[in-house]
């Protein structure tokens, strides 16, 4: 017999995301994975032995894979606390190491224009699309559950200058997690030094942390005077080319 998953959130009839402790009787909802009727599941015990509120299928036969219902409520989730944070003007951190220059760094995400899930863009659609002020997609967010992006997909992004977050998840912890997912993602493919900016929407928060961890103090405003070495910054000196 298949084992019954006790599936914590649900889609109300209006899309929205309502977690099984939350929810009503009476009241229709659906799996973000395969959009098929829930059932809710709640006694109201609480004591030794009782199962905690939760949906599951409506018939024992479905085959919703728990990858589906994880991996799509996982995004929704993360939509949804992004654009709380965007439209409340609340910082969006994100920390990661660099592969590429071997150093810690960190960004404010706040000043992106929208978020949006499984945007197109033709020959792709990632998981969750950050647009700029101008509406282009800068940065993208790929939500990996087993299967990493394609390689495909990684040399499109980078074609189109549009750098990648990865976020691994394993279980349904993590979607109560989501802020700290996103604060220290698995992978985060932007280097924003020496190069500077490579994305112009994250120099307002580097302006903030320029003097920490080594940096100096002017390379954000005079970054053709420095050269870096080792995940280290130098003063070039006359005719100093870089290493």
């Amino acid at each position: 017999m298949r084992q019954e998953l006790l599936h914590e959130y649900g889609l109300n009839e209006l899309g929205i995301l309502i977690n099984a402790k939350d929810a009503s009787k009476g009241v229709k909802y659906f799996c973000p994975g395969c959009n098929a009727v829930f059932i809710l599941k709640k006694s109201g015990n609480t004591g030794s032995g009782s199962r905690r509120p939760h949906f599951a299928h409506n018939t024992a036969e479905h085959i919703c894979s728990y990858e589906s219902y994880l991996h799509k409520t996982f995004i929704l989730r993360t939509v949804e606390f992004l654009k709380d944070r965007l439209k409340n003007n609340q910082p969006i951190e994100v920390h990661w190491a660099c592969n590429i220059c071997k150093m810690q760094h960190n960004v404010n995400l706040v000043g992106f224009s929208g978020v949006k899930s499984e945007f197109s863009l033709k020959e792709r659609k990632p998981d969750i699309a950050l647009f700029d002020q101008s509406g282009n997609v800068i940065v993208v967010i790929e939500i990996i559950y087993k299967h990493p992006p394609e390689d495909g997909a990684i040399q499109f992004y980078r074609k189109h200058n549009i750098h990648v977050i990865q976020i691994i998840i394993s279980s349904e912890n993590d979607l109560n997690n989501i802020e700290q997912k996103i604060k220290k993602p698995t992978s985060f493919d932007l280097c924003i030094l020496p190069k500077i900016p490579q994305a112009p929407l994250l120099v307002p928060a580097l302006q903030k942390r320029r003097s920490s961890n080594g940096i100096p103090s002017d390379l954000l405003d005079n970054p053709n005077k420095y050269y870096s070495h080792n995940g280290k910054f130098y003063r070039k000196k006359g005719r100093s080319r870089l290493l």
